[in-house]
């Protein structure tokens, strides 16, 4: 008998309720209970055009039916993760947005305060698809040239901080960046209990603990999953990968004293990467352009 089945159309795995099977893929059984499993066959790089076996879990449509309503509080909606979720199950979304401190009904368009006070830091750049995942897996050795200047210029960054910044890249790559001057914590001499933090997860949203820092660098360069964007294309999902990477940035930059209300002081940015650099620039630009300030 068989133990799943696999929707040709979608890629799901189904699970036969009705065999009584008892083993090593238990595992599997479980998370096609309580998760919507998919898998998928990724070509990858490698001359021989092996596949990559993957799964992929998402949560069970059947979980949203516990609420009557579900609000979810986040800016630039229609380019998250989530909002891909809802249009592949086909869960219906409706907008409002903040206006004379209440909730209004409908979309409107807006951009944060604190644009004016942006400040790039120009000095270095790397083009196309540097400083994505794939690109510092390929950095191995640690001694590449385009590596060995992109630490020397994020340490040139940083010191001109003093203490006021933080920075990220990929959660698997902290170390190729961490050295000299380039720490992930700190703890002061007088209170070794109060450790600083400057390393931050490059996906970090809904905090204020770092709204003093000054200075902000960001060394990633994002790309979705090419899993996800599999699984999304072959659904008929549509999303804009490069609005997708933009929202990251716009998230992990506004964890800075750009969250002060009243902030007045410049927020140096450091993006080496040509490709999230434009994207971030022609977005403050536009913001600029329509009044925001």
């Amino acid at each position: 008998d068989k133990v799943i089945t696999i929707d040709k159309a979608t890629g799901q795995i189904i699970w036969n309720t009705d065999t009584s099977y008892r083993g090593l893929w238990e595992v599997l059984r479980l998370a096609c209970t309580d998760n919507d499993v998919y898998y998928y066959k990724l070509k990858t790089e490698q001359a021989d055009k092996q596949s990559q076996n993957a799964l992929i879990f998402l949560t069970n449509i059947d979980v949203w039916g516990a609420f009557k309503n579900v609000f979810i509080l986040t800016y630039r909606f229609d380019t998250l993760d989530f909002s891909m979720y809802c249009r592949l199950h086909n869960i219906p979304v409706n907008y409002y947005h903040i206006e004379d401190s209440t909730f209004k009904k409908g979309y409107k368009k807006e951009y944060p305060k604190g644009l004016k006070e942006l400040v790039f830091d120009e000095t270095f750049s790397l083009p196309g698809t540097a400083l994505s995942k794939n690109w510092y897996r390929k950095q191995a050795d640690g001694n590449t040239k385009d590596l060995r200047k992109l630490k020397a210029k994020l340490r040139t960054f940083i010191r001109k901080a003093k203490g006021k910044y933080i920075w990220s890249t990929f959660k698997d790559f902290k170390g190729t960046l961490s050295g000299r001057d380039v720490s992930p914590t700190q703890r002061p001499q007088d209170n070794k209990e109060n450790q600083k933090t400057f390393s931050v997860a490059c996906k970090q949203k809904a905090t204020n603990d770092y709204k003093d820092r000054t200075y902000v660098a960001y060394t990633c360069n994002s790309y979705m999953h090419p899993v996800m964007a599999q699984l999304l294309k072959r659904q008929g999902v549509t999303f804009d990968e490069e609005q997708w990477a933009l929202s990251g940035l716009i998230q992990f930059v506004w964890r800075s004293n750009l969250r002060e209300v009243n902030n007045k002081k410049p927020v140096h940015v450091f993006i080496p990467s040509e490709r999230m650099r434009t994207l971030f620039k022609n977005w403050v630009d536009e913001g600029i352009a329509n009044g925001a300030l």
